[in-house]
Order: C-alpha cells, then structure tokens, then sequence
C-alpha cells in the first residue's frame, strides 16, 4: 500500500520533470467501424484541384494519433505497386479532416524500392478537427 502511494506522488513528478505535460503525449484515435470515405461535397475533387500527386504507392492501414494539444499524426503503412524505385513526398498524401478540409503531412521523403512494404510516422500538424483517414491518388 504504500508503494502505492508513494507512485501516486512520484508520477506527476516524472511526467513533468521529464518535460512531458498530459496535453502532449500522443494517443491513438478510436477506429471507425471500417475504413470508409466520407460524403463531403468537394469542389477540389471534381474539378481536379489541390489533389494529392499521382503516384504507385497505396496506403495499405493507418493508424491515427493525436494529443489534446491537437496535433495530428498518422502511422502509415505503404506499398509500391510499381516494380522500380519511386519516391513518395508530402505531395502525395493527404489527410482529410472531420470538418471536411484537407492537409498535407510536414517534410515527408520516403524511397521505397519495387515492390517495398514500411511503416512510416507522419506529422500533420495541429489542426482543431480530428483526421478522418489519410489517402493517395493512382490515376
């Protein structure tokens, strides 16, 4: 019991000495049901504009994370589909938002090889909205 105790005293002190406040530690999001786009009228996909660029690499799962400071991240798993080197940036995921707009991750280089499969952490930003899902475009 008192072991206990005295770890009730000492965890905030660890949490806060450590330069780690509550509202910064990243959590992951709840999953919806399934995968799933969601009915926003969007004038950008019908006209063509502000789209992700083209590219031979899919999203194979995501795993969303945020923290009540709202930052966004997103854990993205990626393919490619083609059978050569491609580079995959920032231009070529989106996220879209529960409000409706859409981001773009900060800073994102990846190389993958023919036919590469990883893992990749990808930082959105703050954003007051949670992110709904994260996509490419192929054609």
């Amino acid at each position: 019991m008192r072991f206990i105790y005295m770890m009730m005293l000492l965890l905030p002190s660890l949490l806060l000495g450590g330069g780690i406040y509550p509202n910064e530690v990243i959590t992951v999001d709840p999953v919806s049901p399934k995968f799933q786009k969601y009915p926003f009228l969007d004038e950008d996909l019908q006209n063509q504009k502000d789209l992700p660029d083209r590219s031979d690499v899919e999203i194979l799962n995501q795993t969303l994370m945020s923290n009540e400071a709202g930052e966004r991240w997103a854990t993205v798993t990626l393919k490619n589909n083609a059978t050569g080197k491609r580079i995959f940036t920032e231009k070529n995921v989106y996220a879209m938002y529960a409000d409706g707009s859409k981001g773009k991750p900060y800073q994102v280089r990846i190389t993958l090889e023919g036919s590469e499969v990883g893992s990749y952490l990808f930082y959105f930003g703050k954003h007051k909205f949670p992110i709904l899902y994260v996509y490419t475009r192929k054609e």
